[in-house]
């Protein structure tokens, strides 16, 4: 035990100092690699949303020319939502569930809806980690006759 005593005492204390710094630093780089996976793991169960709900009739104007959808949010954290209609896709800007529809369709036409949540598990816009997408909404639609012109 006295040698062991010895032994510490002839180390310089800049050596002593060097070697508490080294491990303070390799403890600091485990706790956040472990932080880390910890909010991955988390980020990756946050990341699944849900199907988005059903068009919202009384807040969406059906007219063929000017298509604009409001539907029910999905009850998880989405960055976006993708439509699908007649085989067209369009995703929407942000997280809001609402779209306008940038492509003409048919006057007095059923189309099928289909509305996708895509989340990539926090608040960017960009899927760094990957992403992950609900399972579609489908809704059926019929458009409208086209909005009069207002320039005649």
């Amino acid at each position: 035990m006295n040698v062991f005593c010895v032994y510490i005492t002839n180390i310089s204390p800049a050596i002593i100092n060097l070697h508490i710094f080294f491990f303070s630093f390799f403890l600091f780089q485990i706790s956040f690699i472990v932080l880390r996976l910890i909010c991955d793991s988390l980020l990756i169960s946050a990341t699944e949303p849900w199907k988005p709900g059903k068009i919202i009739s009384n807040l969406s104007n059906f007219s063929a020319d000017g298509l604009h959808l409001v539907w029910e949010e999905s009850d998880a954290f989405v960055n976006r939502y993708r439509v699908e209609i007649d085989g067209y896709l369009q995703t929407t800007l942000g997280s809001k569930p609402e779209i306008d529809w940038n492509r003409l369709l048919l006057p007095v036409t059923q189309y099928k809806v289909k509305i996708t949540a895509i989340s990539y598990g926090y608040v960017t816009n960009y899927p760094s980690y990957g992403r992950k997408e609900s399972q579609p909404a489908a809704n059926w639609i019929m458009t409208t006759e086209c909005k009069p012109d207002k320039h005649t």
